[in-house]
């Protein structure tokens, strides 16, 4: 018989949210080096389109705040 290898399979995240649901449940240590790639791009895409999503003087605590959030994500993904 052929044995299975106990290798659990987690789909690669595709959004800043399904980071944060990997971070938040603990799937993220088990993501091999590609899947982690993935995270950090997808972060540094949603950190670089910032300064268009939050382009108004009103809303600068928004942007700060966005920008702490993705930062502290993106500390779970860096080699």
């Amino acid at each position: 018989m052929k044995q299975r290898n106990n290798v659990l399979r987690i789909a690669t995240p595709f959004d800043v949210n399904s980071v944060e649901d990997a971070v938040r449940s603990g799937k993220f240590k088990f993501f091999s080096e590609p899947q982690r790639g993935a995270c950090r791009r997808i972060l540094h895409d949603a950190i670089r389109d910032l300064p268009r999503r939050f382009c108004y003087p009103n809303l600068t605590w928004s942007y700060q705040q966005e920008a702490l959030r993705l930062n502290y994500l993106l500390t779970f993904f860096d080699i």
